[in-house]
């Protein structure tokens, strides 16, 4: 399916930049409410952490559960460096390098494999975060987390309220979008869309695929790890807790589909249908839809090139 045949793009791609900004500029009069607002920064931030997903994901065509995983990475390092002093123009950027350095120690075993094996890998590797951020009590708090963050500021001027906010993270998602968008039209975002396509094809035609697919996880970790420093300063508050319930989003984003909306929605109904009792413990949560996961995924339109990308076994690329 072409990019313009996809529903809903032909419209978005025909939306002049300008417009874009003169409505995100507008939306402020529309959302008067205090709450309304929380949830539309909190929605920015999740969208760049979307953004760099689509690079391991959508470009690449890997099946990854590890961006809540960095995101809690990138957060509790810039916490950690906030309290220490460090001023958020520097712990922005390194918590977003910590991230993605986590990701090449976490890539470059993992991406050999293929297809869902290499989803197993990055579940394994979430829940590997998750139990260091509980039991390391001297660093992360544990269970309790870490508590009066400081705010995002600038020297001695800190931004407050949410408004100040919106205008912040609406303007790190458009600086977000367009170094995204000039990355998928270099050479390196075209051999990741090659990878994507056919990977046997992208080596004869002498690329290096694992190397590929190792910066495209780099990048989404890095953007990753953004989102969860912003989000840290922003809330003022990290538990481990508040990125483990993320990582069911990622399950449905890949269960419906990666780039076809209706897909998506039907992963999502598909999800609720299995979800358990509400009084059922977590870990049987987890386990119940990471077991329907790799079924949905088989019985659903697209999955024929996993399949047979699958027929091989996780050997080696």
């Amino acid at each position: 399916m072409s990019a313009s045949d996809q529903p809903g793009l032909g419209v978005l791609r025909g939306i002049r930049p300008w417009a874009l900004l003169l409505a995100a500029g507008c939306a402020p009069l529309v959302l008067t409410s205090n709450y309304t607002l929380q949830l539309v920064d909190l929605a920015l931030i999740n969208l760049i952490a979307v953004i760099g997903l689509n690079f391991i994901s959508g470009l690449t065509g890997q099946i990854s559960f590890a961006q809540a995983a960095f995101a809690g990475i990138g957060a509790y390092a810039s916490a950690l460096m906030l309290k220490a002093g460090v001023p958020f123009p520097i712990a922005l950027p390194c918590a977003a390098l910590a991230a993605g350095l986590c990701s090449l120690l976490l890539g470059m075993p993992t991406l050999r494999l293929r297809s869902y094996y290499l989803a197993m890998a990055t579940i394994g590797f979430g829940e590997i975060v998750r139990l260091i951020f509980v039991n390391w009590t001297d660093v992360t708090g544990g269970t309790s987390g870490l508590r009066n963050i400081p705010p995002i500021a600038v020297g001695s001027i800190a931004v407050d309220g949410n408004l100040a906010h919106y205008y912040l993270f609406v303007g790190l998602v458009a600086v977000a979008m367009l170094a995204a968008g000039r990355i998928e039209r270099s050479a390196f975002g075209r051999a990741m869309i090659a990878t994507r396509d056919s990977e046997a094809a992208a080596q004869l035609l002498g690329i290096n695929t694992v190397r590929v697919k190792l910066l495209a996880f780099f990048l989404s970790a890095f953007y990753a790890g953004v989102a969860g420093a912003l989000y840290g300063s922003y809330i003022a508050y990290i538990s481990p807790d508040q990125f483990l319930r993320h990582a069911g989003r990622a399950a449905l984003h890949h269960a419906g589909g990666r780039r076809q909306r209706t897909h998506r929605r039907s992963g999502t109904r598909h999800a609720r249908a299995v979800r358990p009792a509400r009084s059922a413990a977590h870990h049987r949560r987890m386990v119940s839809r990471h077991l329907w996961l790799p079924r949905h995924r088989l019985h659903h339109p697209g999955a024929d090139r996993t399949r047979r990308a699958d027929a091989d076994g996780p050997a080696a690329v």
